[in-house]
């Protein structure tokens, strides 16, 4: 494994792209149009299959963090496009073989074009057969775009003419099609501090969100989270609606994908803190208590 930063990602990229015979992933949870177009200037055999998966929420689009009109391009040149709406990962995928994974989005501040942008870091990989398992299951977990989605996504940011972070949605139509692929489950994915009220901006990565956000966006952020929604889904499979510390503490260690696997007393700091969060922020539609011994949470059946 070798370190790569800054200009020498997107050197590394590019030098890949040369070599690739079959496939290219492109993951990134923001992308600009710009990039997409030289990394086909890149490509040697035209020929190779071409993906590209975004996170693409509302407010990337109007912030400009990444381009809508991508979708065009990609229908036009040979790629396929995916979206997620829960997407932070940036990753480069070659042939299956290979890949490059950081911190830098495909964007110019990204790959620091011109010597101009973020100061990034990354690696660069052999993949194993869960690796490529793994990345299976996030394109099972997105979206494919197509010429109706984009129209819709189209009309809905021409109808919004400022950035609204965490409080301009898609239309229902949209977030209907995503189900969150709830394999794909990292410790990064969970709040790494106690408290919401404690928390940084590096704290609240893992809810795209600043702590400037009011209380009610931090609360919807984290009904939107990846760790609240896996807790949500586990629920729904009991039989009770229930599930007592100890046992949620087990489900999350045998489904956190972080290798090393965490150690249990990490894991369980990990449910308290997702546990405290939901208690702090007043997400009602969960019930925290301890009727004996033992924390319980259950399903809100008001």
């Amino acid at each position: 494994m070798s370190i790569l930063v800054s200009q020498k990602i997107l050197d590394r990229i590019s030098d890949e792209l040369s070599k690739s015979t079959e496939s290219f992933l492109l993951i990134s949870a923001y992308c600009k149009l710009p990039l997409v177009k030289y990394f086909d200037t890149c490509i040697s055999n035209i020929g190779i299959e071409k993906k590209l998966i975004v996170r693409f929420r509302p407010e990337d689009i109007l912030s400009g963090a990444s381009d809508l009109d991508i979708y065009p391009y990609c229908r036009d040149n040979g790629w396929k496009l995916y979206f997620r709406l829960d997407l932070h990962a940036k990753t480069y995928v070659f042939d299956r073989l290979r890949c490059i994974i950081g911190s830098a989005n495909a964007t110019g501040s990204g790959m620091n074009i011109g010597g101009f942008g973020n100061y990034e870091m990354a690696a660069v990989c052999e993949l194993a057969e869960k690796d490529i398992q793994a990345l299976k299951l996030l394109l099972l977990g997105s979206v494919e775009m197509n010429d109706s989605i984009y129209e819709i996504m189209h009309h809905a940011v021409d109808v919004q003419d400022t950035v609204a972070t965490g409080l301009l949605q898609w239309p229902k139509k949209i977030t209907d099609m995503f189900q969150p692929e709830y394999s794909l489950l990292f410790a990064e994915d969970f709040p790494p501090c106690v408290h919401p009220r404690n928390a940084s901006d590096e704290d609240l990565l893992f809810l795209n969100i600043s702590s400037s956000a009011a209380e009610l966006q931090l609360a919807k952020a984290m009904k939107s989270s990846k760790c609240y929604l896996w807790l949500l889904n586990l629920l729904k499979g009991e039989k009770s609606q229930e599930i007592y510390f100890g046992a949620l503490t087990a489900a999350l260690h045998n489904t956190l994908l972080n290798e090393p696997k965490p150690y249990r007393k990490d894991v369980k700091q990990l449910v308290s803190n997702l546990l405290t969060w939901i208690s702090d922020l007043k997400i009602d539609d969960l019930v925290i208590d301890r009727p004996g011994y033992s924390q319980r949470v259950r399903i809100n059946n008001r």
